[in-house]
C-alpha cells in the first residue's frame, strides 16, 4: 500500500538586485513563492522581517498585503503552477560599510500539507561596499 498526501508543494526563493550595494544605496529584494501543485494552495503566509542595516523604502506585492511593521506577507491563494512575488525596496544604512547583511524569508503558513518543507525558506546576503 502507498500513502498519497494531497497537498501543494510550495517553493520560496529570496533574491536581490545587487549583492554589492554602497552605503546609502538602494537594494531591491524579491521574494517569490511558487506552487508546484498538485492542489491549489490556500491561506499562504510568508514572514520576511528586514535585517538590521537596511531601512524600508517601499514594497509591492502582486497579490495580498505586506505589513512592514510585522514583516508578514499575507499572500492568500495560489493556483497550481502559478507564483506570486513581493518586491521590497530598502536603503542601505550609513555606517554599514564592509558588513554582510542577510535577509531571511520563510513560508510560515499554508492550509495544505507540503511534502518538501526544505524549500520553504530562503536567504540572500549583500556585502556593503
Amino acid at each position: 500500500a502507498s500513502l498519497t498526501v494531497n497537498g501543494a508543494e510550495l517553493d520560496l526563493t529570496n533574491s536581490v538586485d545587487t549583492v554589492t550595494p554602497s552605503e546609502g544605496g538602494t537594494v531591491t529584494y524579491y521574494v517569490t513563492v511558487t506552487n508546484n501543485g498538485p492542489l491549489e494552495a490556500t491561506g499562504i503566509v510568508i514572514t520576511d522581517i528586514l535585517p538590521a542595516g537596511v531601512t524600508y523604502t517601499s514594497s509591492t506585492a502582486d497579490q495580498g498585503t505586506y505589513d512592514t511593521g510585522t514583516g508578514i506577507w499575507t499572500v492568500g491563494d495560489i493556483a497550481n503552477a502559478a507564483s506570486s512575488t513581493l518586491t521590497i525596496k530598502v536603503t542601505v544604512n550609513t555606517g554599514t560599510s564592509k558588513q554582510k547583511i542577510t535577509s531571511h524569508a520563510a513560508i510560515t503558513h499554508a492550509d495544505q500539507p507540503d511534502g518538501t518543507p526544505e524549500n520553504n525558506t530562503g536567504a540572500t546576503t549583500i556585502t556593503v561596499q
